[in-house]
């Protein structure tokens, strides 16, 4: 357009430039999943009927930087329902994890949620929430305990689950694109 003399608006470029950025990642991202889980039919299982399922995943940089948590609250037909992203603090990508599935749960609790399906690609956090040996910080285990309480006592089932990274992209991507 500058060859031809036709002058543009900056905020039309930007536009366009984050359109082509977006388009270009959600194509290498479905290259990924292909190639990652080639004869995978599905790579996120829906929750059972009657029950809400929240992925929540974090992006941490470093202990000095804030951590951005992503969720997404979907139900058993595959119909989004609700998502989110919050910032916080934390010392490790361990402690982001296990903070991640605390405010995932509180926000489950704001949504007047009963049954819920709490997704997680952290095995060694599910494990521990699912009372199985695992080997976490004190602080860490604190997240999951406070976690776990506020589930006992705001919702009428509720399960803790671990899925695959791939699964979790969608949460994956709301945290990492809050950052």
């Amino acid at each position: 357009m500058i060859f031809q003399n036709i002058q543009v608006h900056h905020e039309t470029v930007a536009r366009n430039i984050d359109h082509i950025v977006d388009k270009h990642h959600i194509q290498n991202l479905t290259e990924i999943c292909r190639s990652q889980h080639p004869s995978a039919a599905s790579i996120w299982l829906p929750p059972q009927i009657g029950n809400i399922k929240i992925n929540v995943d974090i992006s941490f940089c470093n202990a000095d930087s804030l951590i951005s948590i992503g969720y997404i609250f979907i139900n058993s037909n595959g119909k989004f329902i609700f998502a989110g992203i919050e910032h916080s603090t934390t010392g490790s990508a361990e402690e982001a994890k296990c903070r991640g599935l605390l405010a995932a749960v509180k926000r489950g609790v704001c949504q007047q949620l009963k049954h819920v399906e709490i997704d997680s690609d952290n095995k060694g956090a599910v494990d521990y929430l699912q009372g199985k040996p695992s080997n976490l910080s004190w602080t860490a285990t604190n997240f999951l305990d406070e976690a776990s309480t506020i589930a006992a006592n705001y919702f009428t089932y509720f399960s803790f689950m671990h899925c695959n990274r791939s699964g979790n992209q969608s949460a994956h991507i709301l945290a990492s694109r809050a950052h």
